[in-house]
């Protein structure tokens, strides 16, 4: 691993004749670009559920009480609970 001197250390007056100078290690990542490529797919895999579509909703309880919903997280729980009361619990398509 390749190394450097420290910032301070380069800057000082001294650095030719000290002997408590630091150094600093560097190091960087070289990706292949084949591996770029076969770890895009799993990428888009862990963000998609960061990335779905919410459709929030304000529901009113009285006058000064609001309830936020997600649409979306609605429609989810609803198709999990069909296939549940199906008896397909192992089903869940398109997760």
């Amino acid at each position: 691993m390749p190394s450097k001197l420290y910032q301070k250390c380069e800057k000082c007056k001294h650095k030719d004749d000290c002997d408590e100078k630091r150094m600093v290690a560097c190091a960087y990542i070289d990706e292949p670009p084949l591996m770029a490529e076969m770890s895009a797919p799993l990428m888009q895999d862990i963000a998609a559920p960061v990335l779905r579509k919410h459709d929030y909703r304000d529901v009113w309880i009285d006058a000064n009480t609001t309830i936020t919903i997600d649409l979306e997280d609605l429609k989810e729980q609803m198709r999990r609970d069909f296939y549940k009361s199906a008896g397909l619990p192992g089903l869940d398509f398109g997760a």
